[in-house]
């Protein structure tokens, strides 16, 4: 079994319709992972489950959109596992303020992707890019009046979600919703919301393998520097 992230999409632009790169790298590889039978494929992502589906169109693979909010089976079921009416109107609170608070600030972009809302700013000035977050944190904080949302935090980065569900949490449905309990999970991820997963796949007994170039992380049992270094971690594992 291989429990994957969305960490190719890191190489590719935040803003809506560019995931080409991500597609022409991932989709073939997926598909031939997929018609294994001895691989059993999950992507689990942070992106609305129609942005995944455009980045990796194959069949017979679960699919997490919203770290696993909505989730699409193998056999083409979707599951929504919160009721989006119960949520929505607080990130229709928070969304106009995030967006005066970035207008004409070149390096920013807000992203809504239903479920939650999320200010990139990866291009942005290093400096201005720590105020807008705070201010960000603050106005999230303001209108977060009960235990249902997260803000969470990253590199140039901040997010507004559900907080009844994470990748880790998924990665446990996913697994005790298999019929084969035989498995070895492999979870490879590149960010903070990964470690929440390593400790699952770890209690589930698997392995993780964490994309990153700092050789001296010890939040994983490997390290692969790169895309392309999991592309070929990939292939080898076609191989066996």
């Amino acid at each position: 079994m291989v429990l994957k992230s969305d960490f190719t999409v890191r190489a590719v632009p935040c803003c809506p319709g560019n995931w080409d790169n991500f597609s022409s790298i991932s989709t073939n590889r997926v598909s031939r992972l997929i018609k294994n039978p001895r691989i059993f494929i999950a992507i689990i992502s942070g992106r609305r489950l129609q942005h995944i589906e455009k980045l990796v169109p194959v069949e017979g693979a679960w699919l997490a959109g919203t770290y696993g909010v909505e989730l699409k089976k193998p056999d083409g079921k979707l599951i929504q596992r919160l009721v989006y009416d119960n949520f929505r109107p607080t990130l229709n609170r928070v969304k106009p303020e995030w967006q005066v608070l970035i207008n004409g600030r070149p390096g920013f972009y807000l992203e809504d992707k239903g479920w939650s809302l999320a200010i990139h700013a990866k291009d942005a000035q290093h400096l201005e890019a720590e105020n807008i977050i705070a201010k960000a944190y603050k106005i999230g904080e303001r209108n977060i009046h009960n235990a249902q949302f997260q803000l969470l935090g990253g590199n140039k980065f901040i997010e507004i979600s559900p907080q009844l569900i994470d990748k880790g949490e998924t990665v446990e449905f996913i697994l005790q919703n298999y019929p084969d309990r035989n498995l070895l999970p492999i979870y490879i991820g590149d960010d903070d919301k990964d470690e929440v997963a390593f400790r699952t796949v770890k209690r589930f007994g698997g392995i993780t393998i964490y994309v990153t170039d700092k050789m001296d992380t010890n939040i994983s049992d490997m390290i692969l520097g790169d895309s392309e270094e999991v592309r070929q971690w990939l292939e080898d594992l076609l191989k066996i």
